[in-house]
């Protein structure tokens, strides 16, 4: 895990070195020291959002959150989420299918619990290829709620399949895309916090499900 934070904070901090190195080697028009500057704050950016997350994550698998809790519709919240990724998906001609059954509650963070369905939205709609299709099944059974997101993309070596919830690490065919490795350790442990979990079942080249189970209000 040393060496994955190692490399994904060296990278940004490399690059903004090397951009303040060449505008002090060289004489620079007004609009290259611009340029330059925008794309100093750009990496600073990246390096702030990678800080946020780190403590996020940390902050989540502590139990620490310190947003109150309310009763969420959890129906309402995979409907708004599926219209917020539609764009998305369209843009890579992704076919996105939501079934959502009767409503059902529970009593949670709704920013977190936002931010744990988004980050399995992105991962699918960015792993699947042109015209693939990412499905998205909301059951409420009992005392349980199942979200499950399924697509088919390039699907997870079975090597990997028990690390992905870890912190920093990414597979090979993922680091061709931006990302930290910090998304799914953070959704797991929201899930954690919710009394519930997320499970994955992955075939390579034929894609990845992830199932989140919680408990009802």
């Amino acid at each position: 895990m040393t060496d994955n934070i190692a490399h994904d904070l060296r990278s940004p901090l490399a690059r903004v070195r090397a951009i303040s190195e060449s505008m002090l080697s060289t004489d620079n028009t007004h609009q290259e020291y611009k340029s330059a500057a925008s794309d100093t704050i750009e990496e600073c950016d990246r390096l702030l959002q990678m800080i946020n997350s780190i403590l996020d994550v940390a902050e989540a698998e502590a139990g620490a959150f310190q947003t109150p809790k309310q009763k969420v519709n959890i129906h309402q919240l995979v409907q708004d989420a599926c219209e917020l990724f539609e764009a998305m998906a369209e843009q890579k001609c992704i076919k996105l299918v939501c079934r959502l059954e009767n409503k059902c509650y529970i009593y949670g963070n709704i920013q977190n619990l936002q931010r744990m369905l988004a980050n399995l939205l992105d991962n699918a709609i960015k792993y699947t290829l042109e015209n693939g299709q990412v499905d998205v099944v909301l059951t409420c059974i009992q005392q349980e709620i199942k979200i499950i997101v399924m697509d088919t993309g390039m699907g997870i070596p079975e090597n990997d399949q028990t690390r992905v919830f870890d912190r920093f690490f990414r597979c090979d065919q993922s680091r061709t895309h931006d990302g930290c490795g910090l998304g799914l350790s953070f959704s797991r442990a929201v899930a954690h916090s919710h009394g519930g979990d997320i499970n994955l079942s992955s075939r390579l080249k034929k894609g990845s499900c992830f199932t989140i189970k919680l408990p009802t209000t």
